[in-house]
């Protein structure tokens, strides 16, 4: 029990110190906070998951479709729209839903090894990656609720128009910290050692 408070303090100090801006001697990263939106954290692995995912993951959200645009953005619209979706049924996918999002996913490799490289570099396994693609399934749920998917069938840009006047004073009503950007793409994770 005493080790667990230990550890539990140390990743504390080590949180609060890099948050300062403040690395203690020998310290290794694991990984870089560049952003805090509400409270929850999103990293160098998160954008570089987030690059890489977008251009095989198919949303039906317009705004999250579009891989050419602002990855940042993608992430900080989906923690506001998780947040605000909070544990309501109604926005949780089946689980045969994330399935078949998942099939979908990996379709999109050439075989086997390179899905299996894509979860191992990104998300250590299935389990982390349906994670991920739940979160992002709540999310897109609580905005085709709140917007409508008929004008999304017809009209994206309309739809994007819409989404965005409505995301305004959401993403005015979070917090957003900037912690600092990253300056190259993420190494794969567990290997960044600065």
């Amino acid at each position: 029990m005493q080790v667990a408070a230990q550890a539990s303090a140390a990743v504390t100090l080590s949180l609060t110190l890099t948050f300062a801006g403040v690395r203690p001697a020998g310290a290794e990263v694991v990984d870089r906070v560049i952003e805090v939106v509400g409270d929850r954290a999103i990293t160098e692995t998160d954008l570089g998951f987030e690059i890489e995912l977008s251009a095989r993951d198919v949303s039906p959200l317009p705004p999250f479709e579009d891989p050419g645009g602002d990855p940042m953005r993608r992430l900080e619209d989906a923690r506001i729209l998780r947040l605000l979706a909070g544990d309501v049924a109604t926005f949780q996918p089946s689980a045969a839903e994330v399935d078949a999002r998942l099939a979908a996913l990996r379709a999109t490799f050439p075989d086997e090894q390179g899905y299996e490289d894509f979860v191992q570099r990104w998300v250590d396994d299935e389990a982390g990656l349906r994670e991920q693609i739940y979160g992002r399934m709540v999310a897109e749920r609580y905005a085709l609720r709140a917007l409508g998917a008929v004008a999304l069938l017809e009209n994206p840009e309309a739809w994007t128009a819409r989404y965005e006047a409505w995301m305004t004073p959401r993403r005015a009503a979070v917090p957003v910290r900037v912690v600092g950007l990253p300056d190259a793409p993420p190494p794969p994770k567990g290997l960044e050692s600065l």
